[in-house]
């Protein structure tokens, strides 16, 4: 199961802006410092990740949030609890099923 967090590029780029001075040259060349180091790559596929997630939300057609996308077809909005959401979905689909 993956969750994907819509929210995760936005956090991202809080984290790495936290603590950089509100001088741009001296807050590029920090920014440029921490890209040069080993731990970088790691940063670099968590931004990665993040706007993947958001590109398959994209290509779901996600509207809204909090929202849970069961198999790649069915989309449960309003539920921020996975389990509870699945528990919708198998209720949900029952009934199409009894229909």
């Amino acid at each position: 199961m993956a969750v994907i967090e819509l929210d995760a590029p936005g956090r991202l780029d809080a984290e790495l802006s936290q603590d950089l001075p509100a001088d741009p040259e001296v807050a590029e060349s920090l920014m440029r410092e921490r890209m040069a180091t080993p731990e970088w790559q790691e940063t670099a596929n968590r931004y990665a990740d993040s706007y993947l997630g958001l590109a398959r939300a994209w290509q779901l057609g996600i509207e809204k949030v909090p929202a849970v996308v069961i198999d790649g077809r069915h989309v449960i909005y309003g539920q921020p609890d996975v389990a509870e959401a699945l528990n919708e979905a198998e209720r949900l689909m029952g009934q199409e099923g009894r229909r």
